[in-house]
């Protein structure tokens, strides 16, 4: 009789073990808690060889045993003004930059580490190292331009629908219709027009249709069968609105009956579309003719992320992207497509938006650099 292979526990055992170790070995790789949101999303400096420049990062939402380091050429080079901390809504770290005296003129690549219980987030830094003579050869012009707000909307909108529903007017009875409907308040002012659409599926055509708007007739006539469309303008309407439908007959047909059969009843409101805002600014001609970079800074105070936001330099697209959530700053010497920049006696400054959305800015700054 063949012996019957003998099970090896030991190999189970074991088997069970690697098995328990890698599960475990995997649970505590994972995460404990969400990364924290970093700004900003990258850095570029110029600072000329023997000096030292900062920036801020931002730390939001919760995070614990956070340290702060550095990586590549700038390793040596970076001191923060905080580590080894907890965040619970907000930190601000102030990250310095001290290029050592005698450092060779070009670009030094490297990246700040933001490290959580939650992983590691990279910024992506570059130095721009320049002599001190040609520092002590530049100057520069601030210009101030303080808040605005742009948003990209839809053109038109359908507010208001209704669908099946009758009013008539006898010698006895009398049915009527009456709706509220609402605009947005922060839409109204960008109202250009609204027009209400009417499609009449029967009529007897004795009396006259009456529709009021908030109160004042905007139709007053006999209307046959089809569909019929009324322009108001923006004076019109407003945040809250009434609109009533209702027919009358006619004193020599005083005995029959009045009749419209509405099959649908839609009110559509018509928008400017606000999505850009133009700024001029004026520079004497040497600065113009030695310009160097222009910097562009702002606080983004709306917490919507927005997606599309093209700048402009007059015709020159300089940034088309997502901005940070809060903080925007950059610096431009050339253009989107790396044209260099060209500025003159008087320019404009253009920010739109390419998406439905919208952008409140304070505190936008452009500071113009350039030879002496």
């Amino acid at each position: 009789m063949p012996e019957v292979p003998r099970v090896d526990e030991f190999a189970f055992i074991l088997i069970g073990c690697v098995l328990l170790i890698s599960i475990l070995t995997i649970f505590w790789a994972m995460p404990t808690e969400p990364l924290p949101y970093v700004e900003p999303s990258s850095v570029i400096l110029k600072i000329p060889s023997g000096s030292s420049k900062s920036f801020d990062v931002i730390i939001k939402g919760k995070a614990t045993n956070v340290t702060m380091n550095a990586e590549g050429r700038i390793k040596y080079w970076i001191s923060f003004s905080k580590n080894y901390f907890n965040v619970v809504e907000q930190t601000k770290v102030k990250a310095t930059i001290a290029v050592p005296e005698g450092t060779e003129d070009g670009s030094y690549i490297g990246n700040v580490l933001v490290r959580s219980a939650g992983g590691e987030i990279s910024i992506p830094v570059e130095v721009q190292v320049f002599s001190k003579a040609e520092f002590e050869n530049l100057s520069s012009k601030t210009i101030l331009f303080g808040s605005f707000s742009i948003e990209k909307t839809k053109i038109s909108e359908k507010i208001f629908s209704r669908e099946d529903f009758e009013i008539y007017k006898g010698l006895f009875s009398q049915q009527n219709a009456k709706f509220e409907f609402s605009i947005p308040e922060d839409k109204v002012d960008k109202l250009e027009k609204g027009v209400i659409k009417l499609s009449i599926e029967e009529t007897n055509q004795v009396g006259n249709l009456i529709v009021l708007l908030n109160d004042e007739e905007i139709l007053d006539r006999k209307v046959g069968n089809g569909e019929i469309e009324i322009e108001v303008s923006k004076e019109k309407l407003g945040t809250s609105n009434t609109i009533e439908l209702y027919t009358i007959l006619p004193t020599s047909q005083f005995w029959t009956t009045s009749i419209y059969r509405i099959k649908k009843l839609e009110i559509e409101t018509f928008y400017k579309d606000v999505y850009s805002k133009t700024f001029q600014f004026s520079l004497d001609p040497y600065q113009a003719e030695n310009f160097l970079n222009l910097s562009i800074s702002f606080v983004k105070t709306n917490p919507e992320k927005v997606e599309n936001l093209i700048i402009k330099i007059n015709d020159q697209i300089i940034f088309w992207g997502t901005p940070p959530l809060i903080i925007f700053d950059r610096t431009f010497s050339k253009d989107f497509t790396g044209k260099p920049i060209i500025l003159y006696e008087d320019n404009t400054i253009t920010f739109e938006l390419k998406k439905e959305g919208r952008l409140d800015v304070e505190n936008l700054r452009l500071v113009i650099n350039y030879y002496r």
